[in-house]
């Protein structure tokens, strides 16, 4: 597939100041490699120093100067997973406290004024690991015709991304994995251009807590949004977090002090930091961490700062997967125990909440879900009621999320905002009951072969075949679309359908499908659901219970764009 034979032709044309296989960073030198396919890479480039000793629980700052050229044909170690020493994540990459490092791909054909549109990839993890690490960027590249470059990042996760107390506001910095990603942006400002790219056409692309970030990235600075730093974005199934008061983390801090023997410490953080960081992560007590409102990037829980416009406007994809919740959840849960487990993971609520969520997510979809596919999966050990539990979860915290965070854009008067609906069905994951599971989509966006996980096996066959590797460029055809234009409709191969933008009352989505791709209307029901779902999702967002009453709409300050109950309103198409 080739986007556009006039923007490949014209980089090609391009001979002035050629990028060459060893780039000058000013601090250092790297050395890359050139593909067969026609794609250069540059993997394992310091964007900040190693954040160890005095800088760990420290904000990101200049690499050291290194006078040497270095070898840029490894990917740098992965961010240290929460309570996990160095070693191997998965079994299989390396990762370390030294890890603030990035990779690059672009056309080995660049030259310095090519003005390459540019995607930057923030991968997932839950704030526990870096999950997503090590993306091959080079099919994009090459399928956009040499038109565009990607660069991946690393960031710090865990307490060594997001600790905080008084003693780290006073000693150290807060939310540094947020403030590594932001660190990256800058270095790809100040760089990107020595490899080709288009400083001033940056598209972030970011999935689960990658797309979380982006939204705070949008509403960071009370709204204002990092301006220049990016100017489109793609959030692939996005979630929520609590964002928490800085007092309201204090006793993590504390009881991490006494689990570390840090506790008789005149200067507590110190202690931490000259602990090994095996011992630092292995006896930390069982905490997620993640970023905090400390006024400065953050200044309200993330949902508040959308009702209220609080966030800088680009161009936005959103979507999500049609079964996100079942990867995740506990596949244990019993009739016995899903009532308890509900009142854990949702909050203490009352038992009129409880019933009104058991009755719009009966029992029966543990057997049929709500699109009428029957589930007949089985699961080594799993409970009675894992499929029910895993619909709700992945409708509160994933694809109810991830309509909000649309709805908001349309409410704010964004109109370049586009959503989708990824159902491409893999038979291996249908059987085991994950079916069409949270961020497989990146397997169709980068391309199988590129992802560092166990891609859907049908993702290599083709579809007349009874595969789904169709899936890729059509998703590649719309994300690629995107960075170079910023619409996913302008460059997309035109057999394939226009994708319409979001609206409230339409709630139109494009619907990636294993049979096809076409526009479809989210059901009255699922966004019925979604009212009363968002409530919950809301209350982990703020860090606090569902039980408790929440801030009304945009604090008062904006009227509810949302109808009582019941969608389409106003017969819109």
């Amino acid at each position: 597939m080739r986007i556009s034979t006039f923007l490949a032709a014209a980089v090609v044309l391009m001979t002035t100041d050629a990028v060459g296989p060893v780039v000058d960073l000013s601090y250092s030198k790297y050395e890359g490699t050139a593909l067969p396919n026609g794609v250069s890479q540059w993997l394992g480039i310091r964007y900040a120093a190693p954040p160890l000793g005095p800088l760990r629980f420290a904000a990101p700052t200049t690499p050291v100067y290194n006078s040497s050229v270095q070898k840029a044909n490894k990917h740098g170690t992965l961010c240290l997973a929460n309570q996990q020493g160095p070693g191997l994540q998965y079994g299989k990459q390396p990762m370390d406290e030294d890890c603030l490092f990035v990779d690059v791909y672009a056309p080995t054909n660049a030259t310095t004024t090519s003005n390459l549109p540019i995607m930057v990839f923030i991968q997932g993890g839950g704030w526990t690991s870096d999950s997503n690490g090590n993306f091959n960027g080079s099919l994009l590249v090459q399928n956009s015709g040499m038109a565009m470059m990607v660069v991946t990042l690393n960031y710090r996760v865990g307490l060594l991304g997001a600790l905080a107390s008084k003693e780290v506001l006073a000693g150290g910095s807060l939310n540094n994995g947020l403030k590594d990603v932001i660190y990256a942006l800058q270095w790809v400002q100040d760089r990107a251009d020595l490899f080709g790219g288009n400083i001033h056409q940056v598209v972030l692309s970011g999935d689960s807590v990658g797309a979380i970030i982006i939204g705070y990235l949008m509403a960071a600075h009370n709204g204002t949004g990092l301006p220049g730093y990016f100017h489109a974005a793609a959030a692939e199934s996005p979630s929520v977090s609590g964002d928490a008061q800085v007092v309201d983390l204090q006793p993590r801090y504390n009881a991490l002090v006494n689990a570390t023997g840090c506790s008789n410490s005149t200067d507590t953080l110190s202690c931490l930091r000259g602990l090994d960081v095996a011992t630092l992560q292995t006896k930390s007590p069982t905490y997620t961490w993640s970023p905090c409102i400390e006024y400065d990037l953050l200044h309200a829980p993330l949902y508040e700062m959308y009702e209220a416009r609080l966030f800088r406007q680009v161009p936005v994809i959103y979507g999500s997967c049609t079964d996100e919740g079942t990867k995740n959840v506990d596949k244990t849960v019993t009739s016995q125990t899903l009532d308890a487990l509900l009142k854990k993971d949702l909050g203490n609520m009352n038992d009129t909440q409880l019933n009104e969520i058991k009755t719009i997510y009966p029992d029966s979809l543990n057997n049929v879900t709500f699109s009428g596919a029957v589930l007949n999966a089985t699961y080594p050990g799993a409970g009675n009621e894992w499929q029910r539990l895993a619909a709700i979860y992945g409708e509160t915290f994933l694809r109810c999320v991830a309509a909000f965070q649309s709805d908001m854009h349309f409410a704010a008067g964004n109109t370049q905002n586009w959503h989708y609906h990824y159902d491409v069905l893999d038979p291996r994951d249908a059987a085991t009951g994950n079916r069409v599971y949270h961020t497989v989509e990146l397997n169709a966006i980068w391309g199988p072969n590129n992802t560092d996980g166990s891609p859907p096996p049908s993702y290599y066959i083709s579809n007349d075949q009874g595969g789904n590797a169709g899936a890729v460029p059509i998703l590649q055809s719309y994300w690629i679309s995107f960075v170079l234009t910023l619409d996913p409709n302008k460059l997309r191969n035109q057999t394939y359908p226009e994708w319409e933008p979001w609206t409230i009352n339409g709630s139109k989505r494009i619907l990636f499908h294993s049979n096809g791709t076409q526009m479809e209307r989210v059901p009255a029901s699922e966004r019925d659901r979604c009212q009363v779902m968002m409530t919950y999702a809301k209350a982990r967002s703020a860090y606090t219970q569902p039980s408790l009453p929440l801030q009304p709409f945009a604090n008062g300050s904006f009227t509810d764009p949302y109808p009582v109950r019941g969608f389409p309103i106003n017969g819109e198409n």
